[in-house]
Order: C-alpha cells, then structure tokens, then sequence
C-alpha cells in the first residue's frame, strides 16, 4: 500500500506521499483547476495501490476529495483532531528537508 496525507486549507493542500518507508512532499493550489498537478505528480505511483487520508475541514477539503475519488484512488476522510499529532511531526519534517 501507499498512502498520502494532506494538510488542506483555503488556498493550499500539503501532501506527504509514503513510498517504501521513504516520504515525498509536495504543496499544490487548492482549487479544483489545479489538482490536475497532483494528478500528474501521483503518476509516479501506481494509483490502485494508493490510500489518500484527508482531514476533514468541510468545503476545503470536499473538492479534494471528490477529485481522487473520481481518480479511482482510495480516500479516508478523518476528523482533523487525530491528524494533528501527525502533521506536526511528519509533514512539518518533509518540508523543513526540503
């Protein structure tokens, strides 16, 4: 399996791609016209093994959503309380690698 994690908010989504115990971070606009780069970044991966977990912030983080979903990728939509412990440690260190 290969997972990916978000970081969503207004105008952007963070995502933390877990790849044979090595991770991969990329920031993408969050508008529905962009996420056509997170496909093209994700077409490293096959897809069919991918399970996207995305916190869930309401109309931000809906469109994502529907988006990989219609990609035919894996989503879990989790309360946000229990992503934050992970986007501190995981997320914050991708980008501070960068």
């Amino acid at each position: 399996m290969i997972y990916l994690g978000t970081d969503i908010a207004k105008r952007k989504f963070d995502v933390a791609l877990l790849v044979n115990d090595k991770y991969q971070c990329q920031e993408f606009p969050n508008d529905a016209t962009d996420f056509e780069k997170l496909r093209n970044w994700l077409k490293q991966v096959d897809t069919a093994l991918l399970h996207a977990c995305i916190k869930s912030t309401g109309i931000y983080s809906q469109k994502l959503d529907y988006f990989l979903v219609k990609q035919g990728i894996k989503v879990s939509v989790v309360n946000p309380i229990q992503t934050k412990g992970v986007a501190k440690s995981v997320l914050r260190k991708c980008f501070q690698t960068r």
